[in-house]
């Protein structure tokens, strides 16, 4: 399923014309518990950084889930896969978005050979871990983003997430139809 618009705004990174076309970035997306995890512009920097690492890459975990997108089918995939598995699919969805170059930039390593664990088959082949030996490398990667004016992105329940989820359902996506025939095996 593609979005209707040329290019869409990722909270402030843009999957557009170009990104289609293979010549812009790939991007990692990472879903948020809640819209409030990645804190408020207006709060200073360095409370934001400390809030959104504490809620976003807890220190009891030792890798984080995000999927890598580079076109809005992938993208239509993941925000189609991430409700999926969940009694109510059709539900808002806030997510952060990063770059590579930021990942790299903070010390942060992508284990590409992670199988994701959604109903959707096409999301799960998008899914990466990342990972770093100093935690240090997460609050780095939150104030690179946030400096940048990096903001959540919310697809909202009854226009995008639901106009994404049908158009997965009429396809015959695994995570809605639960019939084994979908096109992505």
């Amino acid at each position: 399923m593609m979005f209707d618009e040329k290019s869409i705004d990722l909270g402030g990174l843009w999957l557009d014309e170009a990104t289609k076309a293979g010549r812009s970035q790939t991007l990692y997306l990472q879903k948020l518990g809640r819209q409030s995890d990645w804190g408020h512009e207006t709060d200073p920097i360095d409370t934001r950084v400390e809030s959104a690492v504490a809620a976003v890459f807890r220190p009891d975990d030792s890798a984080f889930s995000l999927y890598q997108i580079g076109s809005y089918p992938e993208l239509s995939s993941v925000i189609a896969g991430l409700p999926a598995n969940r009694e109510k699919p059709r539900q808002n969805i806030d997510v952060i978005v990063f770059t590579h170059a930021e990942l790299v930039s903070a010390g942060i390593t992508v284990l590409s050979d992670v199988p994701g664990e959604l109903g959707c088959v096409a999301a799960n082949r998008l899914h990466v871990d990342i990972e770093s030996d100093n935690r240090d490398s997460y609050a780095t990667l939150c104030r690179q983003a946030m400096s940048g004016g990096r903001t959540v992105r919310r697809f909202k329940k009854k226009s995008e997430v639901s106009q994404i989820v049908s158009a997965q359902e009429a396809y015959g996506c695994e995570a809605f139809a639960g019939n084994g025939n979908c096109p992505c095996h």
